[in-house]
Order: structure tokens, then sequence, then C-alpha cells
């Protein structure tokens, strides 16, 4: 059974979505990087959360152009063998939010390190 307690401590609702990267040769991968307000630090703090092994993908149109804000609406997820996640993101204010469902056999999560630069 996968663990999904790193999964569980973060609240995936109102995140800023930094990027979404895909790759696409095998084994297939998504890598969403995302924002989360630290009080302590009075910023941002930079996560990278990356699906490994994705072994199928379904995402309805990719719309959005150079005025668009992203952020991270939800992310719904279960366990068994394999990660089943769908992840819905917001595009900007009165425009359409878009889903993205998918399996993979792992994951990654991960605080980026602020002198690491922007991916």
């Amino acid at each position: 059974m996968m663990d999904l307690e790193p999964l569980r401590a973060i609240h995936f609702h109102d995140l800023p979505l930094e990027y979404l990267k895909l790759w696409l040769d095998d084994p297939m991968e998504i890598e969403i990087g995302f924002k989360i307000y630290d009080e302590v630090q009075e910023d941002y703090a930079r996560w990278s959360l990356r699906f490994k092994n994705v072994l199928g993908l379904n995402s309805g149109e990719f719309s959005f152009d150079g005025s668009s804000s992203f952020e991270i609406f939800s992310f719904k997820y279960s366990a068994d063998e394999l990660l089943h996640g769908e992840l819905t993101y917001l595009t900007g204010f009165g425009r359409p939010s878009l889903t993205m469902v998918f399996v993979c056999r792992s994951y990654a999560i991960s605080r980026v390190d602020p002198a690491a630069g922007p991916n």
C-alpha cells in the first residue's frame, strides 16, 4: 500500500501553480510546482510534486494564454498499489477550470530549496 501521509499534510486548495511539466517518454511523468504560504517566513515556500511512471492521463483541452493566472483548486487522490489522482486547477477570474485525471505507480513530493532558483 502506498504511503499518502506526505500528501495528506498539504491542503491542496488555493495554491499558486508555478509550472506543469509532462515527460512523454517511457516512463511518462508529470511534475507540478506550487507555492504554500509559510507563516513563519511570511513568504511563499516552493514545492514540487512529481508523479512517476504514469500509466494513464486524461485531460480536457489545455486552454490558457499569457494573461492566465494558475492556482490549484483541488487535488483528490486515492491509492492501492497505484495512485489515482484528479487535479483541478483554475486559469484565472472568469476563466474555465481544467481537470487532469491520471494513474501512476509512485510519487515524490519535496520542498524546493530557494537557493536553487526557478526550474
